[in-house]
Order: structure tokens, then sequence, then C-alpha cells
């Protein structure tokens, strides 16, 4: 179906940047000389930090679930249905981001790092994608009315 690709390519953009947003740190907070980061694989106090197992889990099921819609082209309905589980997961993963900041910042300084806009370009192509999965469907329920 050439119909699918530019979707294809969408998907794929979003699936890499939450990849690489899995590797950075979110924010940082910055309490006189302690230091307190947040990301999916490093969260705790600097020099003592371990994975949130609740980022990483949100992280890799939104980037698989996004290569899997990649697939699924020739059923448009689940297509859809997918992209938007995928923008879904994508802000409750900005959400969680943001609860664990709150109980994290107790007077000190927040540091938001730039990789944050990882997670808004994600939404705005997994919206992308399905902006275009629909125009597809839209495209083939037409042509088959022709029949």
């Amino acid at each position: 179906m050439v119909l699918q690709r530019l979707q294809s390519l969408y998907l794929l953009i979003a699936a890499i940047f939450l990849g690489i947003f899995t590797f950075t740190t979110s924010t940082t907070i910055t309490n006189g000389e302690n230091e307190f980061l947040i990301g999916a694989l490093a969260t705790g106090a600097a020099g003592n930090t371990a994975p949130n197992f609740v980022l990483c889990v949100l992280n890799a099921l939104t980037a698989i679930l996004a290569l899997i819609t990649i697939f699924k082209f020739k059923n448009l309905k689940l297509q859809l249905k997918l992209c938007s589980i995928c923008i879904l997961l994508t802000i409750v993963i900005a959400i969680s981001i943001a609860i664990l900041t709150y109980q994290a910042l107790k007077g000190g300084e927040l540091h938001v790092m730039l990789s944050n806009a990882l997670l808004g370009l994600a939404v705005v192509f997994f919206y992308l994608a399905r902006r275009g999965v629909a125009k597809d469907k839209k495209t083939i329920q037409s042509s088959e009315s022709f029949r």
C-alpha cells in the first residue's frame, strides 16, 4: 500500500524520540550541594541513581507499540486506535515525570532538561501519523464507493 509510507515514517520517528528520551535525564533538582535526577534510567540522588520502573515500562511499551503500529498497515481501524493509545501513553509519561518532579522538589532549584521536548515531538508525530492513517482510510472508503 503506497499510501502508508509517510505515517510509517512518522511512527518510526516518534519511536526513536521515545528511545532517546529513555536514556536522558528529564529534570534535575539542586538543593545546596545535593542533586536529584529524574529520568527513566536514572532517578534518585546523584551518584546513587536507579532506574524508574514505571517510566522504563511506559517508554518501552509506547515505543514498541509504535513499531507494531507500523506493521498493522492492512488494518487501518486498528492502526488509528494504536496511534491514539500511543498519544495517550506519551502524555501519561509526561504526567508521571511532572508528578515525580513535584514530589522531589521540596524547596530545591528545578532544572528542566531539553530532552522533555522529545516527548512533545513524539506526541506531534503520533498525531501526524494518526491524521495520515485517517486520511488513507477516508481515501480507501471513497474509492470503494465508486466500485
